[in-house]
């Protein structure tokens, strides 16, 4: 049973759906720190990566409301991020701006 699980979570978050079918219901999506589709090692790692999150009394799910970037424990494993696929479109037409990128005045710090 542990086989099909990992097959049916890695299949789906790794492909072109980048979800599972509950969270395409939801319209969320799996990427990775650029936004992209994540691969089938990475989502192999977000799966055997959620025993810790539950080994943690449920405590790594939970940290999700309380990370700056709304990670679980495993997504801060795997380096993934379950994002709004409204979001995700949006971001195609507002790339990320890079730190060395942004102007502010006054001195450096």
């Amino acid at each position: 049973m542990l086989v099909v699980l990992w097959s049916y979570f890695a299949i789906m978050e790794s492909s072109k759906f980048q979800a599972t079918f509950g969270k395409m219901a939801m319209g969320l999506r799996v990427v990775d720190q650029e936004g992209k589709k994540i691969t089938f090692h990475r989502a192999t790692a977000r799966f055997w990566s959620k025993s810790f999150s539950a080994i943690t009394v449920l405590i790594g799910w939970f940290m999700a409301g309380f990370t700056k970037k709304k990670q679980a424990l495993h997504d801060l494993i795997a380096q993934t991020y379950v994002v709004n696929k409204a979001g995700l479109q949006l971001s195609r037409y507002y790339p990320p701006v890079h730190p060395q990128e942004v102007y502010t005045e006054g001195p450096q710090v």
